[in-house]
């Protein structure tokens, strides 16, 4: 899988709830050298829920943010030990998080890459494999399973 950055693959964080999430998520895609800061990170997250919570069936949320200043388009996985609140309207809880981190002018390709998660959560187990997986490694080899999968399928 394409725009997966050194320390991007979380598996089994301790964050109890969404604040922690998301402090988290910001410190890991603060990549040294662009020009966004870890703060401007967490706003772009809390903005983009503001707009529309992110959460989906079956415990998963892809969130996908437009970050002025990044220098490049991004995918970060995060795995959670244990389920939180995800302060959705339907209260649903959430243990698998998919953001997708793009420049305004990389949005295209941010839009192909939630497109293609997009395919894998429908069409594959990769929630499942996520929620299993206990390394880097093992998150990384789900996504490619489910990458794979999806090709297959000529999707």
């Amino acid at each position: 899988i394409p725009y997966i950055e050194a320390g991007a693959l979380h598996p089994r964080s301790a964050a109890a709830n969404k604040v922690e999430l998301f402090k988290e998520i910001a410190q890991a895609l603060d990549l040294d050298g662009d020009a966004v800061s870890e703060k401007a990170m967490l706003d772009a997250l809390w903005k983009r829920e503001l707009h529309q919570n992110t959460a989906l069936a079956d415990g998963a949320a892809i969130t996908a943010l437009v970050v002025p200043g990044l220098g490049t388009a991004q995918l970060g996985v995060f795995t959670l030990a244990k389920p939180i609140d995800y302060r959705s309207v339907r209260s649903l809880s959430v243990d698998v998080i998919l953001a997708v981190l793009a420049p305004p002018e990389l949005r295209n390709e941010q839009l192909w890459l939630t497109e293609r998660l997009s395919d894998m959560l429908r069409h594959t187990d990769v929630v499942a494999a996520l929620r299993m997986a206990d390394s880097e490694q093992a998150l990384s080899d789900a996504l490619e399973a489910a990458e794979s999968t999806v090709e297959a399928m000529g999707l």
